[in-house]
């Protein structure tokens, strides 16, 4: 979007990814309120006062599936937008719009309460969290800053009673046991005497059993809380709230995003990826909790090293040693037979629908064969001649001629990602390739390829589906993201806020966008995200 200040509103324009300057936001919200005085007026910083304001059109070109908050019905309505010119009544989805508006009338308006009474509890409320928080750090720093429960295991191991050890006598001791303590909220382990975190483990893994008691443990505790909580009061938050499959069975453990606007498809991403999710947020959290000293990722480094096993050189990142393959690139002059190899790491797999597969058919004509998602790997790996505009820079033949080329997989990641290219250029529109591609459920077999298929153990070869993000809509301008995923053997769809537990079939019969498969093990099939 692109601010018209003689128009005193927000435009839609194509970027073209170079250059350009500072007029130019994602979405009109942004844009409005940076740049126009009515800015607040349209997209009040309090979402539920938009509820309120009277539905915007617009008189752009484009038709934009949209939900507004009506006051007289007291409910949420679709309508059509142009795609410019709107204001803050307007919501991506149904249920974002119920969130937002619905008991507005309730949430709004005087409460009562003297505005100095307010003010009065809010500062006091900060200067408690602020004393809080100042403690807890003092606290924390104490016990590891100045290392007081390690002078308390040195005065009892020391003779005498406080007298250290000669350095010798302690030099002597590292190959003995050693002892250690556990933090109990990031499990992190402790040695005393080597005076420093460790993530090594004993032979029979006496540490990881005890995280792993230490976790049941918080765990059941949690479960408590929770159904105490429950007991208590049934939380009214659109949020917390989960939809009903057709049997009646409620998708437990399961939470959904707020749609924060136009973040659905962030939000199918991050629903799609759950693995390591609880190691990982309390990572993130303790990051955040005032203390001073240094945390110790060793919990999520162990579930990590017992994932990928490579990580434990040290020499990758979290995203390649999960989502990393390599592709071998073969290009065959066809001019001096010189042939040309190189390796290109990848991430995802990016996959042409084939061009028989996106012709649509009328009612009179009959079904075309269903395009299969080993018919885009095909068309991904099969012998392609570059046409003109691609000409190869033959260093035999010292010029740019005609050539062939072709694509190897030759190393398969742990978690392989596949993208469907559903959108294209026709003329100065971006299409989008609405085809079904038939994908299945388990057992995908990438053996065939394979650079070296004849070196690699068939168990490694297949991979079991573990989400699938969808793209609702005509194009990649306007529409909307969900994700579907796999937990404990259960199929959840994922819109937002709104989370679902859906079948099998369903989650076959989705027009999928990208495809997240993870590599079959021994000890499970098929696998969890």
């Amino acid at each position: 979007m692109h601010y018209d200040a003689q128009k005193d509103a927000c435009y839609p324009f194509r970027y073209t990814g170079k250059g350009g300057n500072a007029n130019r936001f994602l979405i009109e919200r942004q844009c409005m309120r940076n740049c126009s005085k009515r800015g607040e007026k349209l997209f009040p910083t309090d979402e539920r006062q938009g509820c309120y304001l009277p539905k915007l059109v617009g008189s752009c070109a484009s038709n934009y599936r949209r939900y507004y908050y009506s006051p007289e019905d007291k409910e949420c309505k679709s309508f059509l937008w142009s795609g410019c010119e709107g204001n803050g009544n307007r919501f991506l989805s149904m249920s974002w719009c119920n969130a937002t508006c619905h008991n507005a009338d309730e949430n709004s308006g005087d409460s009562g309460v003297p505005v100095g009474i307010i003010v009065g509890v809010v500062f006091g409320l900060i200067g408690a969290v602020i004393i809080i928080v100042v403690i807890v750090i003092a606290v924390k720093k104490k016990k590891y800053v100045n290392g007081h429960a390690k002078k308390h295991f040195e005065e009892i191991q020391a003779p005498g009673g406080g007298q250290r050890k000669p350095e010798r006598e302690k030099s002597s001791e590292k190959s003995q046991q050693h002892s250690v303590c556990m933090d109990c909220n990031s499990y992190s382990t402790f040695c005393y005497r080597c005076d420093e975190f460790v993530v090594n483990d004993t032979k029979l893994g006496h540490v990881q059993r005890v995280r792993e008691h230490l976790q049941s443990l918080e765990n059941s505790v949690s479960n408590t809380d929770r159904q105490r909580k429950r007991k208590l009061s049934d939380s009214s938050s659109p949020d917390s709230k989960l939809k009903k499959d057709s049997d009646g069975t409620v998708a437990q453990c399961a939470t959904g995003l707020r749609n924060l606007g136009n973040t659905c498809f962030m939000n199918a991403i991050l629903q799609s990826l759950r693995s390591l999710v609880e190691e990982f947020r309390k990572t993130l959290c303790s990051l955040w909790q005032g203390s001073q000293t240094a945390f110790s990722p060793d919990a999520l480094f162990y579930v990590i090293w017992k994932i990928m096993p490579s990580f434990r050189n040290g020499t990758s990142t979290i995203v390649t040693s999960v989502f990393g393959g390599v592709l071998q690139n073969e290009v065959y002059c066809l001019i001096c037979g010189t042939e040309s190899r190189k390796f290109d790491p990848f991430l995802d797999l990016s996959l042409d629908i084939p061009s028989q597969f996106r012709i649509k058919t009328t009612k009179d004509q009959e079904p075309r064969p269903t395009c299969t998602l080993n018919d885009c790997l095909r068309s991904f790996t099969d012998l392609e001649e570059l046409d003109e505009t691609e000409l190869y820079m033959c260093h035999k033949c010292k010029k740019r001629q005609k050539s062939t080329k072709k694509f190897w997989i030759q190393k398969l990641p742990t978690v392989l990602c596949l993208h469907l290219k559903r959108f294209h250029w026709t003329a100065f529109l971006r299409n989008k390739i609405d085809t079904y591609v038939e994908f299945p459920m388990c057992g995908l077999d990438m053996k065939s390829y394979l650079l070296e298929p004849e070196n690699s153990l068939p168990e490694k070869c297949l991979y079991d589906l573990a989400a699938v993000v969808v793209h609702h809509g005509s194009g990649i301008g306007s529409g909307h993201y969900t994700a579907y995923g796999l937990h404990e053997g259960r199929w959840y769809h994922f819109n937002d806020s709104t989370v679902t537990l859906v079948s099998e079939e369903a989650v076959l019969k989705a027009k999928a966008y990208i495809l997240f498969y993870t590599e079959r093990s021994d000890q499970e099939s098929p696998a969890k995200l």
